[in-house]
């Protein structure tokens, strides 16, 4: 009969710790996929256009507050300003890194709880990829 080779109790939890983390991660990266963030913003869209084109970068220099509700988003912005709808694309969300620059929820702590607030870190970047009617810009996440 041939003896089996049995994985130390060790080793075996850490496979364990590391396959649950894994599932874990991809849950919270799902999360993200298909899910659009908006943020509206007081700046004629003509006046964003002189600066900005197609696929430039923008950073965002501080903590950018961003929410899950178009309409809301549309109110921060009057009449003339301009929304981001901000995604995710598929590579963004892949390795440890995306958990720390992730957008964070903040809704349970903020003033506003029915806002769905998401808060993106200093120096979050992101690349133009379209201009729509009505003044919203998409904007997708990148990992720098």
């Amino acid at each position: 009969m041939k003896r089996q080779f049995q994985k130390p109790r060790s080793q075996q939890n850490h496979q364990n710790i590391v396959q649950q983390n894994t599932r874990t991660t991809q849950t919270r990266i799902n999360l993200f996929q298909g899910i659009f963030f908006f943020r509206g913003v007081v700046c004629p869209i003509e006046a964003f256009k002189i600066k900005h084109k197609q696929y430039d970068l923008i950073m965002f220099p501080a903590f950018t507050s961003t929410i899950t509700d178009f309409a809301i988003s549309k109110s921060y912005a009057k009449q003339d300003g301009i929304i981001f709808r901000i995604s995710f694309n598929e590579n963004t969300l892949e390795g440890p890194q995306f958990q720390i620059v992730r957008p964070k929820a903040i809704y349970t702590a903020s003033q506003v709880q029915n806002e769905q607030e998401y808060l993106f870190s200093c120096f979050s970047c992101f690349i133009i990829t379209k201009f729509n009617e009505g003044n919203i810009i998409d904007i997708e996440f990148v990992k720098i």
